[in-house]
């Protein structure tokens, strides 16, 4: 369930995350460490980088001047510059749930 909320496969801000469970937060902690140790970023200013395990792919792109992002969780709040984080999960089962709708089509 908690990796199914963060790897939607659309880009979101960080601060759009608002409050994550205990769960949640583990992997989104995990994957932030990965894009960030990832670096440097391309061109574009973006890190793209996939998880050890190379279940989930992960793109970290600075908003300039976005501000803060807040991120609540049950033991605390994590507070750090705003950017856009786009998770998408390569997993069969993690891609179709991502786009049924086209899966759906090929299929008829």
């Amino acid at each position: 369930m908690a990796r199914a909320r963060l790897a939607t496969g659309q880009p979101g801000r960080l601060s759009a995350f608002g409050k994550l469970d205990s769960a949640e937060f583990a992997i989104f902690l995990r994957l932030l460490g990965d894009a960030l140790a990832a670096g440097p970023p391309g061109q574009d200013g973006a890190i793209r980088t996939r998880t050890t395990d190379g279940t989930m792919e992960i793109i970290l792109r600075p908003l300039p001047e976005a501000g803060i992002a807040e991120i609540v969780t049950p033991d605390g709040i994590m507070r750090g510059p705003d950017h856009e984080l786009t998770i998408t999960d390569c997993t069969p089962s993690g891609v179709a749930s991502v786009a049924p709708a086209r899966a759906e089509q090929e299929v008829a």
